[in-house]
């Protein structure tokens, strides 16, 4: 059911569309749906900026958990490399 966002005179769902997070390309998927929905006028923009910024912090979140999964996956070939060279 629609509500009236007398702000932007739009007719909006009060529901966003569904956010699937489970890595950065669903998370990406999620943000251009939610544009999309924006642009259509079926969320309000307060409802948008909101979920924007959540997934702004979350994203964020992906981001650091990839880079110390990277940092570890650096520190293993470091010790593979450093044992390959004292077997030399």
């Amino acid at each position: 059911m629609a509500i009236e966002d007398k702000k932007d005179n739009l007719q909006v769902n009060p529901s966003p569309p569904a956010m699937r997070l489970k890595n950065l390309k669903a998370s990406r998927l999620s943000f251009a749906r939610l544009i999309k929905s924006r642009a259509k006028g079926e969320i309000q923009d307060s409802t948008f900026r909101s979920l924007v910024w959540s997934l702004g912090l979350y994203i964020g979140y992906l981001k650091v958990e990839n880079e110390i999964q990277l940092e570890e996956r650096i520190k293993t070939i470091e010790k593979t490399l450093k044992r390959q060279e004292a077997a030399k």
